[in-house]
């Protein structure tokens, strides 16, 4: 704990000197959040944590909630380290993002997958998309073997009580897991065109039913990231659908005000296949916080910021 608070104070101190023109905006995010690192939790963020009578109470019903935020800080981290190597300011979060994993890939190895959130079936804490999440990062052969039990021809939850939204987010990080670890060709590709008919299913909804144009961008980011990952491991993809997904997330992100979470993971699936509009790079930069992070809210910042750091950093990597 004590190495933590020195390695805090340092960073911030470091913040306060380096004049802010003379830092880029991955190096001030990088020190935000190793300012904020704590030892009871990733990042001393009110969105980690529950607050009795204000954000999310403290209550064994939002339990769940809260290590569901955690994990996706954890998973975040885990991504950030993968694609963007070593990181000596954030050494410790990504090592507690990994015994985190490791500790609930062991746990959950014994559990059903869950489908509650899905399509209101099968009760467990370890949701699909977690669940499949947790697998890939970790390497765990259970529960992959779990993923690959409970896959149907139509996927994993029920089509006909399936959130529209969710089932094509949720399963994309399922076929990434079956295409990782080397599952028959034809499934994998069988797998990833059907996700892509409920894709585009669901951006075919009309605004009256409710449909926001920022859940639409966000799955057919999944999806681009599920075809960039499916190409680099070989498996046939389809450059029209592609570059037609590109386009309609430009017009999404484009027609919607500006938003950290919404245009970082538009920017990220963009740049992970090549493309980054100088528009879009702008509008990511022009919303960082003077201090470095990137919040949805006054206290929402470490998913955002590691999210924004990801899609700056495959900016760099796609030249």
């Amino acid at each position: 704990m004590k190495k933590l608070l020195v390695a805090a104070l340092l960073a911030a101190a470091l913040l306060l000197l380096l004049p802010a023109a003379g830092v880029d905006a991955k190096t001030r995010a990088n020190l935000f959040l190793a300012s904020k690192q704590s030892a009871q939790n990733f990042f001393d963020d009110d969105y980690l944590k529950c607050r009795s009578g204000v954000g999310l109470p403290c209550t064994p019903e939002n339990s769940l909630m809260l290590r569901a935020r955690r994990l996706d800080v954890s998973l975040a981290l885990s991504f950030l380290q993968k694609e963007a190597g070593p990181n000596p300011w954030l050494a410790n979060a990504f090592k507690r993002a990994g015994n985190e994993l490791s500790a609930t890939a062991t746990a959950w190895a014994a559990l059903p997958i869950g489908y509650c959130y899905l399509d209101g079936t099968r009760f467990s804490p370890a949701e699909l998309d977690l669940y499949c999440l947790v697998a890939k990062e970790t390497g765990n052969k259970e529960m992959t073997k779990k993923v690959s039990a409970d896959l149907k021809e139509y996927g994993w939850a029920s089509p006909e009580s399936a959130d529209a939204f969710r089932k094509p987010m949720d399963e994309s990080w399922c076929i990434r897991l079956l295409a990782a670890n080397n599952y028959p060709v034809e499934v994998v590709e069988f797998q990833a065109r059907r996700n892509l008919d409920e894709v585009k299913t669901f951006l075919e909804l009309p605004d009256s039913s409710g449909v926001s144009e920022s859940r639409k961008t966000g799955l057919l980011a999944h999806w681009l990231l599920l075809d960039e990952e499916l190409r680099e491991l070989g498996y046939a993809t389809d450059e029209e659908e592609n570059a037609w997904a590109r386009e309609k997330i430009n017009e999404l992100t484009l027609s919607l005000e500006s938003n950290p979470e919404t245009d970082c993971v538009a920017l990220l699936a963009l740049a992970r296949n090549g493309e980054a509009p100088d528009w879009l790079v702008k509008r990511v930069l022009e919303q960082q916080d003077a201090d470095g992070a990137w919040r949805l809210d006054k206290n929402v910042y470490a998913i955002t910021t590691i999210t924004c750091l990801r899609a700056l950093n495959a900016v760099e990597m796609a030249g």
